[in-house]
């Protein structure tokens, strides 16, 4: 590529530089004065004050810190959108030097040149900006997976939501609650009504689940039906009911969760008690508005 094409190639490639170049600045300021206003509204402590802005690789807390509001990032100044004018900020990777384009007539190769050099820089200021808003959003996700503010999921994860759209970013992801409960019928062999419990029992707590999993995202419980207990010559049948609670992704309606939920719970069920003499009898799903989703994880959310 050489003349005219490469010079309008590289002007477009300039352009592009400086747009994230600018909008990292943004960030970064705007990250910085929101953090430095939470800290002084007592929302969070200076110790994770100073965690985020080492982890985004921001400017620190002064030494002395007087709890007052920051001023708000004034707009840079638009710079002039040439080829002579591709530079980085502060604390953004900035190692490629790019240099002014090669005059009329020069040969394709130093037209070649000097437009890998501008690309270079350009993706390494698009990658610089990528990363700080992955590495802001991973930090606002791990203070609530952790618990770092001390209070209340549902209050503290709106904060967080706010902080992050206010920044631009993805709010955080929303989920809907749904309860599963599912009625069985078990036969568990002879003995006594007592040993007929424990062997619901051991039988039903493969399908137990106290912390949820990338292959079972719920929780599970269960409980037998005393009053319904029957024995004939078979032995006893032993009504059992198991409650799944899960936070299910990606559906638009209440309806489809719910049956998007009950289907996991007979697939979970069906699997869990193979070879078990067994009849479900009836599963039923109750479904809560969306809400922001409790199991996050701050490196895939």
């Amino acid at each position: 590529m050489t003349g005219p094409a490469a010079a309008e190639k590289l002007r477009l490639v300039v352009i592009e530089t400086t747009s994230a170049i600018q909008q990292r600045r943004a960030l970064a300021g705007a990250a910085r004065s929101a953090l430095i206003v939470a800290l002084r509204e007592q929302l969070i402590c200076r110790p994770s004050c100073e965690d985020a802005l080492a982890a985004w690789g921001l400017d620190p807390l002064p030494p002395v810190y007087l709890p007052q509001p920051q001023p708000q990032p004034q707009p840079q100044p638009q710079p002039q959108l040439t080829a002579h004018t591709v530079g980085g900020p502060a604390n953004m990777p900035n190692d490629v030097d790019v240099h002014p384009p090669a005059p009329a007539g020069m040969g394709s190769g130093a037209d070649v040149r000097e437009l890998a050099t501008a690309t270079a820089a350009r993706d390494a200021a698009v990658t610089a900006l990528t990363g700080l808003r992955r590495s802001i959003r991973a930090r606002a996700i791990r203070a609530l997976v952790d618990d770092e503010f001390g209070g209340g999921f549902r209050h503290y994860a709106l904060l967080v939501d706010r902080f992050l759209v206010g920044l631009g970013l993805d709010p955080l992801p929303r989920a809907y609650p749904v309860s599963v409960l599912a009625d069985l019928m078990l036969r568990v062999g002879e003995g006594t009504v007592q040993d007929a419990y424990d062997a619901a029992r051991a039988t039903m707590r493969a399908v137990g689940r106290t912390v949820p999993d990338t292959a079972r995202p719920w929780t599970a419980y269960g409980w037998t039906i005393h009053d319904a207990v029957t024995c004939d010559r078979d032995g006893w049948r032993m009504p059992w009911q198991h409650e799944y609670q899960m936070l299910l992704r990606g559906h638009i309606t209440l309806e489809g969760a719910g049956t998007a939920a009950e289907a996991l719970v007979r697939t979970d069920l069906t699997c869990a008690l193979a070879g078990v003499d067994h009849r479900l009898t009836m599963v039923t799903a109750t479904v809560e508005p969306a809400g922001i989703d409790r199991w996050l994880d701050p490196e895939r959310d």
